[in-house]
């Protein structure tokens, strides 16, 4: 009986630190720091509504909080900064029909000032992906 008491223990500490870690993993990942390291993206929100927030990481002031194309419930689903930290780009997914002639995917991707916060270009690429660094080059 004691050995397998010693079984669970060891069972119960080894789900612990794997839980542990995919937490961090799930944290760490939602997280993006700007490539000159002043600015912090992190997704806020919930439930159908999850957007990045950019803040200074010197000051923690919201510099802006990134939207979807329609005010229909839509969690962000990537972020990435611009090589010289002065744009943020933010994909939203989206979907109509199931499948065949009359359905349609695509992924918006706004782009945002991160010396001022302004809306300042979108772009529809025609199926799911993730954001193509050179989007924010155009």
């Amino acid at each position: 009986m004691q050995l397998l008491s010693k079984a669970y223990k060891y069972a119960w500490t080894d789900i612990f630190v794997l839980g542990v870690f995919f937490l961090f993993l799930l944290t760490s990942s939602c997280k993006l720091s700007s490539p000159d390291n002043r600015l912090e993206a992190f997704i806020v929100g919930s439930g159908g509504n999850k957007h990045y927030q950019i803040v200074e990481k010197e000051t923690r002031r919201v510099v802006l909080t990134t939207r979807a194309q329609y005010t229909t419930p839509n969690d962000v689903k990537t972020g990435i900064f611009s090589k010289d930290s002065k744009k943020f780009a933010a994909a939203y997914h989206y979907g109509y029909g199931s499948t065949g002639q009359n359905s349609s995917q695509y992924t918006w991707v706004g782009v945002w000032s991160t010396e001022n916060g302004n809306f300042l270009s979108e772009k529809v690429i025609p199926e799911w992906t993730i954001i193509p660094a050179k989007i924010l080059d155009e």
